[in-house]
């Protein structure tokens, strides 16, 4: 299995997929195949260079360390087939939601790319740009903003 290296290759949409827990996503293809433990591994090793590139608030560990458990409790009905990791996955997921709302404080990616293509001057496609191209925009709409 291919998976992307790094923020500079992984498209947008990808990214949002995994941090949204479908960890399948860090593959360069085949995304219809379940989340496996392989798939973790690649994820965490894209992340972790978002994180040595812009770091970590308080907020966002609290994210990793439910984004962790909901992978773990994954890897594990798909290994063993616990159908009670289902109801700790669903609660966890809302759990992550939550965090992802502070983090965004109330804006929805959706707002988040719709600000960013009204100040690019064009429309901004998910599955054309990059995560690191995507931090890049952010950034400089701030400090413009």
């Amino acid at each position: 299995m291919k998976y992307y290296n790094s923020i500079n290759d992984i498209l947008l949409f990808n990214w949002f997929e995994c941090l949204d827990g479908n960890y399948q996503y860090a593959r360069l293809s085949g995304h219809e195949e379940k989340a496996t433990l392989e798939d973790v591994k690649a994820w965490e090793s894209i992340y972790a260079t978002y994180v040595s590139e812009y770091g970590l608030n308080q907020l966002y560990k609290e994210y990793l360390k439910v984004a962790r458990k909901i992978a773990i409790l994954q890897a594990d009905y798909i290994e063993k087939g616990v159908k009670y990791n289902l109801t700790q996955i669903e609660v966890l997921e809302e759990k992550k939601k939550g965090i992802q709302d502070q983090m965004n404080k109330g804006v929805s990616r959706d707002s988040v790319m719709v600000y960013l293509s009204k100040y690019m001057g064009f429309r901004l496609n998910p599955k054309e740009m990059t995560a690191k191209e995507y931090f890049t925009l952010i950034k400089e709409y701030e400090r413009n903003n």
